[in-house]
């Protein structure tokens, strides 16, 4: 079975959230004051460690993580990438 589960983007950084194995990233959006990105996951499948960072527009990322999306929160650019 598929569904789809919200994950808040959490404050510290780097950060980890357990999310069932190949979840699918979709969205990445402002909702009530905080930073969330929804993934399709498959409900069967075993639940995993994934390892997010958040960077602000002009710090330096590791290069081997992926770009999940970008969102605005008071003033500020973030960017979000998975792995560290």
């Amino acid at each position: 079975m598929l569904s789809i589960y919200k994950y808040v983007i959490l404050r510290e950084n780097p950060f980890t959230l357990s999310m069932p194995a190949e979840a699918r990233f979709l969205d990445l959006q402002m909702q009530r004051g905080d930073a969330v990105m929804w993934f399709l996951v498959r409900l069967s499948n075993p639940v995993v460690e994934q390892n997010f960072k958040v960077v602000e527009t002009g710090q330096i990322f590791p290069e081997s993580a992926a770009y999940i999306g970008t969102y605005q929160k008071d003033g500020y650019v973030w960017h979000v990438f998975k792995g560290r």
